[in-house]
């Protein structure tokens, strides 16, 4: 049995907000108009950012109009780069874990902070309707999920003390 929809009910709740036809919606086509309370058509150069959670970390994310296409912008901070007196070795390991993202499609950066900012730059056909972004998100970040793992891993602090030493029967077998 189907229900009727009341007059002043549309089909979509962002039909209804909108005070004209607005699919397919894309990346700056459309904001929010405080006076009228209804979605409005924009400039399509305005960018829009958003946030997602991938292999552990939580990205910002800025779409916008290219030449053409539309440039998705993508980073997220994956850790700290431990300074030589706090940990050489795992400094060593995560400069070179760093080095290995060339030819990967990943960028980083390193801030004044020690903070390692890992993202990628990625280029989209239009319409950039939202499932098309995270399709272009998906297909680029989904090969290189090993990458932020293993940064994962490496960023995070190694506990001191007895942990690190090999147990007393051990250390005497071994010499």
């Amino acid at each position: 049995m189907a229900v009727a929809l009341e007059p002043t009910m549309a089909a979509s709740p962002l039909a209804f907000l909108a005070d004209e036809e607005l699919a397919p919606l894309e990346v700056g086509h459309i904001a929010f108009d405080p006076n009228s309370g209804l979605l409005t058509r924009t400039d399509k150069r305005a960018p829009i950012e958003f946030g997602f959670c991938f292999a552990g970390h939580a990205f910002e994310a800025e779409a916008s109009q290219g030449q053409g296409d539309v440039v998705l912008d993508c980073a997220a901070v994956v850790g700290r780069l431990p300074y030589t007196i706090e940990d050489r070795q795992r400094r060593a390991e995560l400069n070179r874990t760093l080095l290995a993202l060339n030819g990967s499609g990943l960028k980083w950066q390193i801030d004044k902070d020690q903070l390692i900012r890992v993202g990628i730059r990625i280029h989209v056909d239009p319409p950039a309707t939202a499932p098309r972004l995270v399709v272009a998100v998906v297909e680029h970040l989904l090969p290189v999920k090993g990458y932020f793992e293993l940064l994962s891993e490496l960023a995070r602090p190694r506990k001191a003390g007895k942990a690190l030493l090999k147990p007393e029967g051990e250390a005497a077998q071994a010499g």
